[in-house]
């Protein structure tokens, strides 16, 4: 975002800020959580232990009452009579059996068994036919069971069961003599919705607060109730658990629960607490961390800007200073009056703003001398080249009567001469031949500088130039005993050129490789594609020193520059030859020597057009594009 540092910086700081009180509140979370976690599992665990506990108690409290009624005399009279199952209603059976009334409990049956699980005596309570039919299963699988865990003699207990809309259990307590079971004492108990299991509820939810639900299941079959004898199925995974489980409850959403096992019954006791009773303290925490974190905010905000305001106004102060600076107002200063980096960085821009204007103003000094020497070389060289124009052609004139009256005595028509005088006049012609060729390359140098030199354009066969420059240059290679080889592409090649400045290019760069080889070869190679013309020039001479590579094409320099140099010359060939080049649109350009001597090689383009003529070759166009300089022919179409 293209936001200001002053908006940046306490976004930054709050941001921070927010991040550091999310991860610690996230962790802090965490840590109450599985703290809270772990506190409800050791809760509803000691509370499954403690309700077994207190129902095993019970359990075994009822044992006692019922081990009386079966020490009773009139109880063992009654199993010892012979007789059927006609109940009997004798005085000492009945207070022996009332003594294990239940108060309220309308459904209670307390009934005397033979050892078959026949029914001898009943008390308190009654059964329809139907009720006895159902019973008389429960009584079998009872007296079937194996010796109660205390000892023959021990009560113990059936697991639930449900008939219509309650559920009931049997207590059953073996009458024991002479170590054999003579018959059992057994008791009906129903887990009803009366007053008393609710007095019951009511206490034990006291005991285990709020958000909590005790159940009491059997340890056989799915089946699980409530005190009031609301039933339920066991959750699988609370049934198989060994311990503390989270399970998901259809009705009730996820659940913490626990159980524990009653000792010497087929029963457990099953605790179950609410996923959001147990995150509830969690939960609490968080929202008074939320608003902690919030105070905390808006306050490191606020504190944030603050901290901003006195960080960034001097910064921006130092860049718009910087930016009057840049766009040429030297004279602009920042007033931070502080002690710290802000105070030091004001000051040390002062200090360069003071420098960069003094320099500014030495540069402009510096600039307008360079202008002006610019000037002063630029009207010297003008004014060289206009000498030098005058002065050569003012030297051509006597120098062409000079090699003209020479001629004329050499040919005898002034008069007959030895061959003594012809010697020395073909010594005159001869010296001046070559000063002429020296003022010729004067000449030539001082209009491509003076920019006078005209581009003739005209259609030709670049094929049949190349050979016939090389046939003028063949009598000089002859004189030093060299050969001339040459690889010209044998039809003809038209292009568009001034073949003028053209033949002087490749005379030039033939004459100076013979004059620079003493032995072997000297090679002319031409190239032509559909926008470009290369010539190749190579020989095996003495070759160029890399010092003296660089500079190879300036004006008037020579790599043996003393007054015993072996090849005399002015040292303008290079040069004039690089601008016959680029005026043509090309170049020319010493190459890396593969073995000795050396290779110049000239790219110049396959046809010269105006720059605004739109019918001209593509390549020809971007090769002129690329030469971009002030020396640009006045192209002459021919």
């Amino acid at each position: 975002m293209d936001l200001p540092l002053g908006r940046k910086l306490p976004l930054l700081i709050s941001g921070l800020i927010l991040l550091v009180i999310l991860a610690a509140s996230g962790a802090a979370y965490l840590e109450v959580e599985r703290s809270a976690t772990i506190n409800a599992n050791t809760r509803v665990t000691n509370l499954a232990g403690q309700l077994a506990e207190m129902l095993h108690a019970s359990v075994i409290q009822r044992g006692v009452m019922m081990r009386r009624v079966a020490g009773d005399s009139a109880v063992r009279r009654l199993l010892r009579s012979p007789g059927t199952a006609a109940l009997d209603r004798s005085a000492g059976v009945s207070r022996a059996l009332e003594r294990l009334v239940l108060p309220n409990d309308s459904a209670g049956v307390i009934e005397i068994w033979d050892p078959s699980g026949h029914p001898r005596a009943r008390f308190a309570g009654s059964t329809t036919s139907a009720e006895d039919v159902s019973e008389s299963a429960q009584r079998q699988s009872l007296v079937s069971h194996e010796p109660p865990p205390g000892g023959l003699d021990s009560v113990y207990t059936g697991p639930f069961y449900s008939r219509a809309d309650s559920v009931y259990t049997w207590y059953v307590q073996p009458v024991v003599s002479a170590g054999l079971t003579m018959g059992f004492v057994a008791q009906r108990v129903r887990l009803a919705n009366d007053a008393t299991s609710k007095t019951s509820e009511r206490g034990l939810r006291e005991m285990m607060g709020p958000g909590l639900d005790l159940y009491v299941a059997n340890t056989g079959n799915e089946l699980r109730t409530t005190i009031t004898g609301e039933l339920s199925v066991q959750p699988a995974a609370l049934k198989s658990a060994r311990g503390p489980v989270m399970y998901r409850d259809p009705d009730t959403g996820d659940m913490l629960g626990a159980k524990a096992g009653i000792p010497t019954t087929p029963w457990v006791v099953q605790i179950a607490m609410p996923r959001s009773v147990v995150l509830a303290p969690p939960l609490a925490f968080l929202r008074r961390m939320s608003i902690i974190a919030l105070i905390t905010l808006v306050g490191g905000a606020v504190l944030a800007w603050l901290i901003s305001r006195e960080v960034t106004r001097p910064l921006a102060e130092l860049t718009a200073a910087t930016n009057d600076l840049s766009t040429g107002e030297y004279e602009r200063r920042v007033d931070i009056a502080r002690g710290d980096e802000l105070g030091r960085l004001g000051h040390a821009f002062n200090s360069m703003a003071e420098r960069v204007a003094e320099s500014r103003a030495a540069s402009e000094q510096q600039r307008a001398a360079a202008e002006s020497a610019r000037r002063e070389a630029v009207d010297a060289s003008q004014a060289k080249s206009d000498f030098l124009a005058v002065m050569s052609h003012e030297l051509r004139t006597p120098l062409n009567a000079i090699l003209g009256f020479s001629s004329l005595m050499l040919d005898g028509i002034t008069g007959p001469v030895n061959e003594q005088q012809r010697m020395q006049l073909a010594r005159i012609k001869s010296g001046g031949q070559h000063l002429l060729s020296l003022i010729d390359e004067i000449l030539s140098l001082s209009r491509l500088e003076a920019r006078r030199e005209d581009v003739h354009v005209e259609h030709g066969d670049v094929s049949a130039v190349a050979r016939e420059t090389a046939a003028l240059a063949e009598p000089m290679a002859a004189l030093k005993r060299l050969a001339l080889v040459t690889s010209i592409p044998a039809g003809p090649c038209e292009c568009r050129t001034d073949f003028t400045k053209l033949r002087q290019i490749l005379l030039n760069l033939l004459s100076n490789a013979i004059k620079f080889t003493n032995e072997g070869t000297v090679t002319l190679e031409v190239r032509v594609d559909a926008a470009e013309m290369v010539f190749t020039v190579n020989d095996t001479g003495i070759g160029i020193a890399p010092e003296h590579r660089a500079r190879i094409f300036e004006p008037f320099y020579q790599v043996e520059m003393s007054k015993a140099r072996r090849v005399a010359g002015t040292g303008l060939g290079l040069s004039v030859t690089r601008h016959l080049a680029r005026l043509l649109g090309g170049d020319v350009n010493l190459c890396e020597p593969k073995t000795t001597g050396c290779t110049f090689e000239v790219r110049l383009p396959r046809y010269i057009v105006r720059r605004d003529d739109r019918r001209a070759e593509p390549a020809a166009g971007e090769l002129l594009a690329k030469r971009g300089e002030d020396t640009q022919p006045r192209v002459r179409v021919m």
